[in-house]
């Protein structure tokens, strides 16, 4: 019998279409996070819950755009922008993209793989971790500077405790967190990148180059690609469990943990990574959410509110909010694979310093609109701190200490 599309009242799919456009929308605008976008939506119900789960679905996959051929990263994709831009300007941006989308799905099917044991051992999970997570942290970040070059151990330490001290500073503020998280990331990642990739030339007079627009099977192997996935998918079960955790340092901690039995690149490793952890997240939140009933992120906590009339989330609504966003994923990034190939072609032969230039100067208004002249301080002080990461060639993870030492003073009971 052939499915009658007539039965799907047109007021949900035009609701949920909606829902999909602005989290679309708010992906692809460097500084709309999430958090600040559901404090847009007003109505409560399960139609409202399962919209902000489209929402977030849409500007998970969106969102990778802007940190790929701009260079301009969110919380959750920080680490993918300097290797994303490294591939772009190697004619490689289409790859990037994909590895980042195929992280996305693979993040999908390594929840649908856990849900159920996570499901049962939540509770004790989340114990284990708190009481744990300080010494993890710790040996995390000594296994990290000890693991560099000999010669830079040093440099990578004082570049880790200036970023750390600066972190916490910043933390204190009085600017939403969110917006915290943008400017310090914003700063050190993308306007620090491209910054001093105009001071060393780098970025003079290089012009983006033809890009290709295809992707062979045999370079990617299926099986190098299990490792990062499974990294990005325990880094948003971390996340979607524990308080005070970012996914940019879930991601690194698990990376570099994983380290020795990765078998790809480790840029593209990071890519899938990054991807993986970008949809797992949201969908062990709603879990957390479920089990443990404690909201991790702004998301969630606008789905609880949603639901808060008919007495919380149910054990149904979950697989529905589940559900939905999991077909979002897979419309968003078919979408996201279909426009790619336009955006690549235009980029193609672009002046390299303009394109810098230009995107440095987005930052900076994007930061000064959503956090003033103290959110461009920020900007502008992450900034130089990652200029001086690269001008002392430690490697630019180090600068996560902004928000690894909080963290980490905080599992610790400091």
């Amino acid at each position: 019998m052939a499915f009658e599309w007539s039965i799907i009242p047109t007021s949900l799919v035009i609701l949920l279409s909606g829902f999909f456009i602005a989290g679309t929308a708010g992906g692809l605008l460097p500084g709309a996070h999430m958090n600040s976008l559901v404090l847009f939506i007003g109505s409560a119900g399960i139609l409202t819950a399962i919209g902000i789960g489209v929402m977030q679905a849409a500007h998970s996959i969106s969102s990778l755009i802007p940190a790929i051929f701009l260079g301009a990263p969110s919380e959750s994709t920080s680490l993918a922008t300097l290797p994303a831009h490294r591939l772009l300007f190697k004619g490689e941006g289409y790859r990037a993209l994909y590895l980042s989308l195929f992280g996305s799905v693979l993040g999908c099917i390594g929840f649908i793989v856990m849900a159920l044991p996570v499901w049962f051992f939540l509770p004790f999970l989340e114990t284990t971790l708190v009481s744990g997570m300080g010494i993890i942290l710790s040996f995390i970040i000594a296994f990290s500077i000890l693991g560099d070059a000999p010669g830079r151990r040093l440099k990578a330490l004082f570049v880790f405790l200036l970023s750390g001290i600066f972190g916490m500073l910043v933390l204190k503020g009085s600017i939403p967190l969110e917006n915290k998280l943008f400017c310090m990331l914003s700063g050190a990642f993308g306007i620090g990148g491209l910054a001093f990739a105009i001071i060393t030339d780098a970025g003079k007079g290089t012009r983006i180059p033809v890009q290709k627009l295809k992707v062979s099977a045999s370079s990617v192997k299926t099986s190098s690609l299990i490792i990062p996935a499974v990294c990005g998918t325990l880094s948003g079960l971390i996340v979607g469990v524990l308080p005070a955790t970012s996914t940019s340092h879930a991601v690194f901690l698990t990376l570099t943990l994983a380290a020795p039995f990765l078998t790809m690149i480790g840029e593209e490793a990071y890519l899938i990574a990054v991807g993986a952890s970008q949809t797992s997240n949201f969908l062990f939140s709603v879990l957390t959410l479920r089990i443990l009933g404690k909201a991790r992120n702004g998301t969630v906590v606008a789905i609880n509110k949603s639901l808060s009339a008919t007495g919380g989330i149910t054990n149904p609504q979950v697989l529905a909010i589940t559900g939905a966003f999991l077909s979002a994923i897979l419309l968003a990034v078919l979408l996201a694979g279909f426009a790619a190939k336009p955006l690549l072609k235009l980029a193609s032969g672009a002046n390299g310093l303009i394109v810098n230039v230009t995107v440095i100067a987005a930052l900076i208004a994007m930061t000064f609109i959503t956090s003033g002249f103290f959110g461009l301080l920020i900007a502008l002080t992450s900034a130089s701190i990652g200029i001086l990461c690269m001008s002392l060639e430690a490697r630019r993870t180090h600068v996560l200490g902004m928000l690894l030492m909080p963290t980490l003073l905080f599992y610790l009971g400091l």
